[in-house]
């Protein structure tokens, strides 16, 4: 009976050591390995409150601080029954060529953009394009991406 205690002790010591270096192991990956940022694009401000009337101005933002990126596509929808998009302004733009024109549709409510930056970008908030809406009805607007892509300026596409 007592050789098979002191067995099953030291198989349990082992597969507690197995289980504890285990974990070490897994910690260390969690804590040690750098952790990276996607790039992001993003609608700013993000919230606010208007009246019917008013202009509103918003920026399609890119963010990309950990590495550089040097491609974005996207379509942004916003609320056509509370918003008339007036405009579109490239000026101050972080993009240097368009492949594609930024076009929009009130009726659908939706901005589509692709755009390139040559010497790539890393950084946050730079405008990839400025929005200039007029406020229509009164109501909780949402404007946000229905979808997006930014390449990294890496090589691979």
């Amino acid at each position: 009976m007592y050789n098979i205690f002191m067995h099953w002790t030291k198989l349990a010591n082992t597969f507690y050591k197995k289980i504890l270096f285990s974990a070490l192991v897994l910690m260390s990956f969690v804590f040690i390995t750098p952790k990276a940022h996607a790039a992001k694009l993003d609608v700013v401000p993000t919230f606010g409150s208007v009246h019917v009337g008013d202009n509103v101005k918003l920026r399609i933002v890119l963010s990309s601080s950990d590495q550089s990126a040097n491609a974005m596509s996207g379509t942004v929808s916003f609320s056509s029954n509370l918003l008339t998009l007036n405009s579109i302004s490239k000026s101050d733009s972080i993009v240097s060529l368009w492949p594609v024109e930024p076009s929009y549709s009130n009726s659908a409510g939706t901005v589509n953009f692709e755009g390139v930056i040559l010497n790539g970008y890393t950084g946050s908030s730079g405008t990839v394009l400025t929005l200039f809406f007029k406020a229509k009805a009164s109501g909780t607007a949402k404007i946000s991406f229905a979808n997006a892509s930014v390449l990294a300026n890496d090589g691979q596409g």
